[in-house]
């Protein structure tokens, strides 16, 4: 038992040396392509006001995407509290930064942290956190391509931009494709399962005897479909978690905006929506880098300049928009951890 929380202690520490590692290569970067002093100095003269008002619209996002959860869950009959859910919430955003699965780690821990409190309604709870999955993904396509089409007719776009873009959106559409097809095909979703559980048989020769797992995860998956026909059955119930999805969305992409009014810079509106976009499905790519610190900051600090920002702004924007939607976020979700309790997500954060 003790070897065990060493080695969990141990992989945590991990997590965190590969986010200080990232932070390190992007530090690095601006060091040589921009002006580090520069931008000490633009991030001195931010507008407090305005800057801070993009902490209060992440807290915004986390609780409107607390209420889509909640509303899928009432409409599959299962009880929970809005406050428990929104901490739920955060701890998910927490276990996707740290461990490099992205939303899929956080997913699995919002499931685990549910079917904790509602053992029999596993199934069910996993189909109402895929939904809110679903709608969210489908809102902020929409979005990205309203806002990409309007950028294109108002502004020019650059080649690397536009490639950027289109390879984007047809990921993002291939993601969204994917997860609707195992929404609507049962038998597809058990054959993928059934072979992920004979190939993790195979690669550990058969050690932990999965196949005893296979009707327990047949009885789930069966829960699971029933809980997505429920949901299909009351279309009219889905009317409020997609507003409540649509405004998570814009929450989210406000911090960006309300970080250039900060810094008194004027950027088309359906730029930064466009940057958003693309920087938000880039964060559902399972890179093994806990956070994409370094990658997305890049990233992002050269979508900004591709716009015709100057670098030492487009890297202020940044640094400040990953305080809110990093930092900020990781600070939070790690509050929430030791309020609900290390014992109860230790072993799941490890096994995602």
């Amino acid at each position: 038992m003790r070897s065990m929380v060493r080695d969990k202690t141990k992989l945590t520490r991990k997590y965190f040396l590969i986010l200080a590692t990232g932070l390190v290569v992007y530090v690095f970067f601006l060091y040589l392509f921009v002006d580090v002093g520069a931008i000490i100095a633009a991030i001195q003269l931010a507008n407090p006001l305005y800057y801070s008002l993009a902490f209060l619209a992440i807290v915004m996002n986390v609780f409107f995407h607390s209420l889509t959860w909640w509303h899928l869950l009432r409409t599959l009959s299962i009880k929970a509290s809005l406050k428990k859910i929104f901490s739920f919430i955060w701890i998910g955003n927490f276990v996707d930064i740290l461990v490099p699965a992205e939303s899929v780690s956080g997913e699995i821990t919002r499931a685990y942290l549910m079917s904790h409190d509602s053992i029999d309604n596993t199934g069910r709870n996993t189909a109402s956190i895929m939904s809110h999955r679903v709608i969210y993904t489908t809102m902020s396509l929409i979005c990205f391509v309203i806002s990409a089409m309007f950028f294109t007719m108002n502004s020019e776009m650059t080649s690397s931009l536009f490639s950027l873009t289109i390879i984007v959106l047809v990921g993002a559409m291939g993601t969204l494709s994917f997860l609707a097809l195992l929404c609507l095909k049962r038998k597809l979703a058990w054959k993928i399962i059934n072979s992920l559980l004979n190939l993790f048989d195979f690669i550990f020769r058969r050690r932990w005897n999965l196949a005893q797992f296979k009707p327990k995860i047949k009885q789930l998956l069966d829960e699971f479909y029933e809980g997505l026909k429920t949901l299909s059955n009351h279309p009219l119930s889905l009317v409020w978690p997609i507003m409540f999805s649509i405004i998570a969305w814009a929450f989210k992409m406000l911090i960006i905006f309300l970080v250039f009014i900060s810094l008194s810079i004027n950027v088309p509106f359906s730029a930064i929506v466009v940057v958003f976009s693309i920087i938000d499905t880039l964060q559902t790519i399972p890179l093994g880098i806990p956070g994409e610190v370094g990658f997305i900051d890049i990233t992002m600090t050269g979508l900004f300049t591709a716009l015709g920002i100057p670098p030492v702004i487009s890297a202020t924007a940044t640094i400040l928009s990953r305080v809110v939607t990093l930092w900020f976020n990781l600070l939070i979700g790690g509050i929430f951890v030791q309020w609900i309790g290390v014992k109860n997500i230790k072993g799941t954060i490890f096994r995602s």
